[in-house]
């Protein structure tokens, strides 16, 4: 369960940093640093399916794996950054 909520966590920063280089974009307020201890777990962990929590190992394994396979967003939300100058072409997460 900790690798689902990892997936979403990735999900949830690629939605976040977005947000933050579109408001960068905008000039409005915003604030592109680290997420460590910035992160809202209470959201991440909303985005789990409730039929996961408490799930066996084993049952949850195929969505976990299945997750993996997606797009996280995170690329998409970095090159959008770049693209309006909000971090730096070279920088890598």
């Amino acid at each position: 369960m900790e690798r689902v909520l990892k997936e979403y966590q990735l999900r949830w920063d690629a939605a976040h940093v977005r947000q933050q280089c579109e408001a960068f974009a905008k000039g409005q307020t915003h604030e592109i640093s680290c997420l460590r201890g910035r992160r809202d777990w209470d959201a991440i962990e909303a985005m789990v399916p409730d039929e996961l929590w408490g799930m066996p190992r084993k049952k949850v394994r195929p969505y976990y794996l299945a997750l993996q396979e997606e797009d996280d967003g995170y690329k998409a939300a970095l090159d959008y950054c770049r693209e309006v100058g909000a971090i730096p072409k070279g920088w890598v997460r």
